[in-house]
């Protein structure tokens, strides 16, 4: 199989692949199961789908899967057994998989299943593997705005020029290679490495490009080898906003982004590296994906997303209390909680008491902002924009309801950006970055340097 064709075809949205053997199987056990040719391709939105032409089948039919879409319930998911697998080999031997979906069916006035079809989210190919490196690729289908240091040599009309289209940069173990050629339609991250990498880093490092550029990127096409397995993913479109307004932590364009972005991504990917386990979202990374998918709606929804965010990464920035702290709080918690369950009169308030005080050896959001303010970690001039916007959205007064104009909405604007700011010094601290950033709550958005100076 040629890979390069493979991913261009999808980027192109022209993948089609057909398939002389296919096989649909349930993953219970005596699960339906069948068999035939086909074809995977894309459809006119870019979606990866399968069509299977059933030559026979085993205890398959209509009766056998309405069994299983009878489970839906309100609230209720699917179990594991529930779900079908697909193996398809193409006409050059390349085997395809997919894994984990639920498939339509078709049948004959009979009631035998004759055809099934469906979208895939995912494709994978299994290669043949004579290598002993470890190295990842990753393509994401879009022309990101990154800074770019190196030139490749290229030929046009016989004339020779160099264009400035990839960098290279170092994270710990990992050697990576960016690279983005305008007119393309196409980013492409390459990583290798003498020792094993993460198994999820593809999607670390989607999390760490997303933070860098402010943007809803997603792989589309992930080439990975081990000592072990050589493979090919292939993904179908993922469901995102089409323009978000959430700005770079670094503005782009700027010297600064230049000279430091990269290392701000190298901190920020070794930290969601050491703080994820599995498949599932840094949770740094899920709540800046919220709040730059919110900035797509009406500048309100942007403002509460922005919100709520800064207001959970801040969480995740608080501080433990001292242990002779924590004691105190135990140790008064039980003293009251004792006192109201000896006096009858009070005995139904002592549960709504234990949860009022349950939340004494957590710092508050609020509380947490200020203490990092006074060690330079965030502005403490822009934590009240913070309560302004909440408050304003979230237990709004009459006087906050005002009529829409353009001056109450640069008020919203203002505060958004300021937002932004704090929610961008959180995440510096919480990876250990020292350097520039943009700060979009002054005028003219200025580079300055953090951590902040304390006065």
């Amino acid at each position: 199989m040629n890979i390069e064709q493979a991913i261009d075809d999808l980027r192109q949205g022209l993948f089609e692949i057909d398939c002389p053997t296919m096989e649909l199987r349930q993953r219970k056990d005596n699960g339906e199961v069948c068999h035939g040719s086909g074809y995977i391709k894309q459809g006119s939105d870019g979606r990866l789908t399968y069509k299977l032409y059933v030559a026979f089948a085993i205890n398959s039919g209509p009766m056998r899967q309405l069994e299983t879409f009878t489970k839906v319930r309100p609230g209720k998911l699917f179990e594991d057994e529930d779900y079908y697998d697909l193996t398809a080999t193409a006409i050059d031997g390349t085997t395809w998989t997919a894994s984990r979906f639920f498939p339509s069916f078709d049948s004959d006035v009979d009631g035998k299943t004759k055809i099934s079809y469906g979208p895939l989210d995912t494709l994978r190919a299994d290669l043949p593997n004579n290598n002993r490196n470890h190295y990842q690729r990753l393509h994401f289908f879009e022309e990101l705005d990154l800074p770019l240091h190196l030139m490749s040599e290229t030929e046009r009309n016989g004339s020779k020029f160099y264009t400035l289209d990839r960098c290279e940069f170092i994270v710990g173990d990992l050697n990576f290679e960016v690279r983005k050629r305008d007119g393309s339609g196409d980013t492409i991250m390459e990583v290798t490495s003498k020792t094993p990498i993460a198994e999820s880093f593809h999607l670390r490092a989607q999390e760490a490009l997303q933070f860098l550029t402010g943007k809803t990127v997603m792989w589309r096409a992930r080439v990975e080898v081990t000592p072990e397995a050589y493979f090919l993913v292939l993904t179908s479109p993922f469901r995102k906003a089409p323009k978000t307004t959430l700005k770079h932590p670094l503005a782009s364009g700027t010297l600064e982004f230049r000279q430091h972005a990269w290392r701000l991504f190298g901190l920020f990917l070794t930290y969601v590296i050491g703080q994820t386990h599995g498949t599932q979202w840094n949770p740094v990374a899920y709540h800046l994906h919220n709040a730059r998918e919110s900035t797509a709606n009406s500048i309100d929804a942007g403002a509460v997303g922005v919100s709520v965010a800064l207001e959970a990464v801040a969480s995740l920035a608080a501080t433990t209390p001292a242990d002779n702290v924590l004691a105190r709080i135990e140790s008064f918690k039980k003293h009251m909680h004792d006192y109201l369950s000896d006096h009858a009169e009070f005995f139904d308030f002592t549960g709504r008491l234990d949860g009022a005080l349950g939340s004494w050896s957590k710092k508050s959001p609020n509380d947490t902002l200020y203490a990092l303010a006074e060690r330079g970690f965030i502005r403490k001039d822009y934590i009240k924009s913070w309560g302004d916007l909440r408050h304003r959205h979230v237990h709004p007064t009459l006087a906050d309801l005002q009529p829409p104009s353009a001056a109450t909405y640069q008020v919203v604007l203002n505060n958004t950006y300021r937002v932004e700011v704090l929610l961008y010094q959180l995440i510096f601290h919480l990876v250990g970055y020292k350097g520039p950033y943009t700060d979009y709550g002054a005028e003219g958005f200025p580079i300055s340097n953090y951590p902040l100076a304390v006065a």
